[in-house]
């Protein structure tokens, strides 16, 4: 994940968008992967 974030912020990975947006919704799918994680976690713990 961090070695996409650089070549895309370095813009070493040619793309359709903004650098910017492509590390705004890379923030933002991490955000969602970790309240996945911690809530599997919860619901495995709950048993």
């Amino acid at each position: 994940k961090n070695t996409a974030n650089e070549l895309i912020l370095d813009c070493q990975i040619r793309s359709i968008i903004i650098p910017l947006l492509a590390d705004h919704v890379l923030r933002e799918a991490n955000h969602f992967f970790r309240l996945l994680t911690h809530s599997k976690v919860r619901s495995i713990r709950s048993y």
